[in-house]
């Protein structure tokens, strides 16, 4: 309720859209063909995705997909870790 930073994040990624939030963790898309499943509780990075482009939006989840949007206009879909 004060605003205090509770952790933060360093990647070598350039952050261009807002993260997708679920109960458990984050998913963080960056600007460098990356992005990153991040536990919601302590900011560690669980898992690192290495990705065709560069991508622009933020990550939606639909039926236990994964779904990516690339600035070249493309949207993928991804199967999602348990």
């Amino acid at each position: 309720n004060n605003f205090s930073v509770n952790w933060k994040l360093k990647t070598d990624g350039i952050f261009n859209a807002t993260p997708l939030v679920t109960n458990e963790i984050l998913i963080v898309p960056d600007l460098n063909k990356k992005f990153y499943y991040v536990d919601r509780t302590n900011g560690k990075v669980l898992k690192t995705f290495e990705l065709e482009g560069r991508s622009k939006l933020t990550p939606v989840i639909k039926d236990g997909k994964l779904f990516i949007g690339f600035d070249n206009g493309r949207i993928k879909a991804y199967e999602m870790l348990k």
